[in-house]
């Protein structure tokens, strides 16, 4: 998972990202080696890497120097939406349809 995440910092720092969720149990979560707990996801470029929180996409995203694509998890107009179906931490309420 490691060489995923280091192969986003490659990406020139005009990319656009999309911080995105795979749930439990997903096909991606599984493919990303997070099958059992789901976890955020982040794509830049075509690549995807995982991340365990959105906090750590956050900071993953901030280092690459990327912009939001439209429906990256923290696009400024998905801000309200996403709020409402996420614990304090950062993580998603499991069973709410986003």
């Amino acid at each position: 998972m490691e060489n995923q995440k280091l192969s986003l910092l490659a990406a020139t720092p005009r990319a656009e990202h999309v911080i995105g969720y795979a749930f439990p149990g997903s096909s991606q979560a599984t493919s990303l080696g997070h099958g059992s707990s789901g976890c955020f996801t982040i794509q830049v470029v075509g690549t995807v890497a995982p991340a365990a929180t959105y906090g750590e996409a956050k900071e993953i995203v901030v280092r690459l120097g990327t912009t939001p694509g439209r429906w990256s998890w923290d696009h400024p107009l998905n801000t309200s939406f996403f709020s409402h179906h996420m614990h304090s931490d950062g993580q998603p309420l499991i069973g709410v349809n986003v």
